[in-house]
């Protein structure tokens, strides 16, 4: 706080002046924040991603995800580092990730209370805010790197709002953006603005000098990257870039997020706005481009659909929001002052869920936790009743996630090498034991190449895709086993890339070819044959009204679905399972020869899902034999499934295709 010009004693007893007093309420005030962030501290699938890296670091297995494959799934290196220096000394990847969020939250908030606000009202408005913004207080922990962001950016605008322009503050502000960079690299745009604006304002050789010097780290760590990893960027960028969903969708999806902060947490939204608005109204230089970063900020969150964590890319905002709001000069009476403190609390109040209402039951209920129709979130309700810190003392009944009972049932799984879609939890329990392949390709450096394989119906940050035929199966051997010789190619060179000699001529040449996008080619020509599969692999009856999505159906794009049989069949019916509102042919083919085809019509069930259709397969088609069926879907509502093929005639009528 910035002491007061005449701190005239308030009581000559107990000889307290202005700033005395300011200091202890600020101190009461700091104590409620923090007694509030651990009772509702959490962490969440997402941030086990992370510590399956740190987990193979510490024991030397490198920056690696899966032991042996050089990719980066993280997308903090600062806060990855940070972890790791804990973990360390404490092997506790639970407490590592508690200690450290609560540790940056309450340093945030400390500057923030302390650094800011220059009156117990400014104070007070702050901690509402703060303690009613479920974006904000949900990120305080959640194990994600949510508050070394917030930590670092109230340092940065400390030193740019309160501190006078120098050469040396300079060269601190560039660390600091360079850190920001680190930990994050999108949130860089936050602090953009305000940063040119130090830059410009300062001679351009020592603008060049404290640019060249903040920057170091990020730029070492792009090196490294570069050599280590193959990438300038990590595995997730590409992941979420190469999904084929257009622009215009993805925009759409990003007004569901602005939309859902709303309904679930009015006061987030609405004090960045205030701010934004009292900011321009302003017109003062330095809150003027803190304040475009929040909006450049804001417009990135829209443009790339949001994400599936309801408020998680508004808590920050919503801190330099609060920060903006308690800078500004209170020139108004006692009620004047008191009018916006009640106004956040009500709005909190009113809010969807406000966090200092919630208990260690919170979670335990289906709403909480519920993913909505627009594939968003409350992260926290899903995974708090399980993972929450105040279980381990609440609850007698539901103990924290038990990572013994993961290792035990992985450990128990036939296969080397095993596929998931949230691989978080799963992934850290697997430890170095087994190889998991990521459906969602965070993880996974082929996957996160190739598109999502249907455009219908997806939900934001969790692109699914198929797995390719022989994939799994060069994960267990070690050897490139795919099907298809163009995606086989661009494997090669995946391979070559994350498991060669790091600075082999060969390897290098592979980086060039997926980093230039020469192997883009070769993708195409994958998707535009049809997507293959082995009949053991369709084989097992899908129940009827299983949901045309579910785990256990396969996405049918518009070139179609090859099933290999690897032997000649005379079989007259087949049992299949498609979803029930859509059109498909099933071609009867003798490897690249079409002999025949029938087509199932649509039959809606009373609910919609997968039915159960016989095939009657044309007797010129049985006669002559096939080993391959292909699927194509003819019309529909586009959500095209299919479940499985059995074939309902005893095998001895197959033939190995040599007769």
């Amino acid at each position: 706080m910035v002491p007061s010009a005449d701190p005239a004693p308030l009581s000559p007893e107990l000889g307290l002046t202005d700033e005395s007093r300011r200091r202890a309420i600020a101190f009461v005030l700091l104590a409620v924040f923090a007694v509030m962030a651990t009772r509702i501290a959490w962490v969440g699938d997402d941030s086990f991603i992370t510590m399956r890296t740190v987990e193979n670091f510490v024991h030397g297995f490198g920056l690696t995800w899966n032991p042996g494959d050089r990719v980066q799934s993280f997308t903090h290196p600062l806060w990855l580092f940070v972890i790791t220096a804990l973990y360390f000394v404490t092997g506790a990847p639970y407490y590592t990730l508690i200690i450290l969020s609560l540790f940056f939250s309450i340093l945030a908030v400390a500057i923030v209370i302390y650094g800011f606000s220059e009156s117990p009202h400014q104070a007070a408005l702050a901690l509402v805010a703060l303690l009613f913004s479920t974006a904000f207080m949900d990120y305080t922990t959640s194990g994600l790197e949510n508050p070394l962001t917030f930590f670092l950016i109230a340092v940065y605008l400390y030193i740019f709002l309160r501190r006078e322009s120098n050469g040396s503050r300079l060269v601190v502000l560039s660390i600091l953006a360079g850190l920001i960079c680190l930990n994050r690299l999108d949130t860089c745009l936050l602090i953009l603005p305000s940063y040119i604006l130090v830059l410009w304002q300062m001679r351009w050789k020592k603008a060049l000098v404290a640019l060249v010097i903040g920057t170091l780290p990020f730029t070492l760590w792009e090196v490294f990257s570069i050599v280590y990893f193959g990438y300038p960027f990590p595995n997730t960028y590409y992941a979420k870039l190469y999904t084929g969903i257009g622009s215009s969708r993805l925009m759409e999806q990003g007004f569901f997020y602005f939309i859902d902060s709303i309904t679930r947490d009015p006061i987030t939204l609405m004090i960045i706005l205030v701010a934004l608005l009292l900011s321009v109204v302003g017109r003062r230089p330095k809150v003027l481009t803190v304040a475009l970063g929040v909006m450049l900020y804001l417009v990135y969150v829209l443009r790339i659909g949001g994400d599936f964590m309801s408020g998680r890319f508004f808590a920050a905002p919503f801190l330099i929001a609060v920060i903006l709001l308690v800078s500004l000069p209170l020139t108004f009476s006692l009620a004047g002052r008191l009018a916006p403190i009640i106004v956040a609390f009500l709005l909190g109040v009113v809010g969807a869920r406000a966090n200092v209402f919630t208990g260690y039951t919170y979670g335990s209920g289906s709403h909480e936790g519920e993913i909505r129709s627009n594939g968003i979130c409350d992260e926290r309700g899903f995974y708090f009743y399980r993972t929450g810190l105040t279980n381990i003392f609440g609850s007698q009944d539901n103990p924290p996630y038990d990572f013994t009972a993961t290792e035990k049932s992985i450990a128990s799984e036939p296969n080397y090498a095993l596929v998931e879609p949230g691989v978080g939890f799963y992934g850290f329990g697997a430890h170095q034991s087994k190889y998991v392949i990521d459906e969602m390709a965070l993880a996974d450096p082929l996957l996160s190449r190739l598109p999502i394989p249907n455009l219908v119906t997806w939900r934001i940050g969790h692109f699914a895709r198929e797995i390719p035929a022989g994939y799994r199966l060069s994960r267990e051997t070690g050897q490139n086993r795919i099907n298809h010789p163009s995606l086989a190619s661009v494997y090669d060179d995946i391979l070559l890339i994350t498991k060669g000699p790091i600075f082999s001529g060969k390897r290098w040449a592979a980086i060039w070819r997926m980093n230039m996008h020469r192997n883009d080619s070769l993708i195409q020509d994958y998707f535009r044959s049809p997507l293959y599969v082995e009949y053991s692999q369709v084989s097992t009856p899908v129940p009827p009204g299983t949901p045309w999505d579910d785990r256990s159906t396969r996405r049918v794009s518009k070139s179609g679905l090859d099933i290999g049989l690897k032997q000649i069949r005379h079989d007259t019916l087949i049992e299949t399972s498609v979803d029930d509102n859509d059109d498909y042919d099933f071609f009867f083919r003798e490897n690249a020869n079409v002999i025949g085809s029938v087509l199932v019509a649509r039959n809606p069930l009373p609910e919609s899902g997968m039915r159960i259709d016989t095939i009657s397969v044309p007797s010129d088609c049985a006669g002559h034999g096939y080993n391959m069926l292909t699927v194509k879907a003819v019309a529909g509502d586009g959500k095209y499934s299919f479940g499985h093929i059995r074939f309902l005639e005893e095998p001895s009528k197959a033939t190995d295709g040599r007769d």
